[in-house]
C-alpha cells in the first residue's frame, strides 16, 4: 500500500497498491469492504526496485497518479458514476514518489531517490524547489500547509536517504517546510 486520497463521493479512499498496479476503493462505511477502482498494466512496476503506482490526488474531477519506476504522471477522468475513465499520460520522465497540486495547477513533486522536490508547471517546465543543501534528501511526500500563514508553505516528508543514502551517508529523516509563493490546492474534493 502507498499513497491515498478521499474520493469526492466522501465515503471512499483510493489508496496505491504498488506492486500490483491497482488503485483500490476502501469502503470507509464498512470496515473490511473494498475493491479494485483502476487496475492497468502502466500502474505496475516495471523494475524491481521501484514501486508502480506510489502517490494520488484528485484535481478537478481527475485523478492524478504517479508511478514511479515507469517515470509517469496519469490521470483518469472521474466518471458521473464515480468510477474511472480512461487512462492518459499527464507527464513522462518524472520520478516522482508523491505530489502536490499548487492553485495554478503546478504539481510539487517529491522525488525521492533523486533528492529534490521541483515544480511542474502546465507548460512543462520544471524548476528545483529544494535540493540536499536544502535537507530534501530522500523526498518522500509533500502537502500544503492550511492554517493562516502556511497557505504557500509546502510541507516535505523525507527518509533522509534510507533508501538511496546522498553522497554515501544517510541522514536524519526530517519535515521540511518550503515557501513556495502560491497556496495549495485542497485536498479533498467534494462532489
Amino acid at each position: 500500500m502507498n499513497g491515498c486520497t478521499l474520493h469526492p463521493n466522501g465515503h471512499t479512499l483510493l489508496a496505491c497498491e504498488s506492486l500490483t498496479g491497482r488503485i483500490l476503493a476502501i469502503d470507509l462505511r464498512e470496515p473490511g469492504r473494498w475493491s479494485a477502482w483502476l487496475t492497468d498494466e502502466r500502474l505496475k512496476p516495471n523494475h524491481p526496485q521501484f514501486p508502480g503506482a506510489n502517490g494520488i490526488k484528485i484535481r478537478d474531477a481527475w485523478a492524478w497518479i504517479s508511478v514511479s519506476g515507469r517515470r509517469l504522471i496519469l490521470r483518469t477522468p472521474l466518471q458521473p458514476d464515480g468510477h474511472p475513465g480512461p487512462i492518459e499520460t499527464a507527464a513522462t520522465h518524472v520520478l516522482a514518489d508523491d505530489f502536490a497540486f499548487g492553485a495554478s495547477g503546478s504539481l510539487y513533486i517529491a522525488t525521492h531517490p533523486e533528492q529534490t522536490v521541483f515544480r511542474l508547471d502546465a507548460a512543462g517546465n520544471r524548476t528545483i524547489v529544494a535540493g540536499p543543501k536544502q535537507g530534501a534528501v530522500g523526498t518522500t511526500a509533500c502537502a500544503f500547509g492550511r492554517a493562516p500563514g502556511n497557505e504557500n508553505v509546502l510541507y516535505v516528508t523525507t527518509d533522509g536517504g534510507l533508501v538511496a543514502p546522498y553522497e554515501g551517508a544517510v541522514q536524519e529523516a526530517k519535515l521540511l517546510r518550503l515557501e513556495v509563493g502560491e497556496v495549495g490546492w485542497p485536498l479533498i474534493e467534494q462532489a
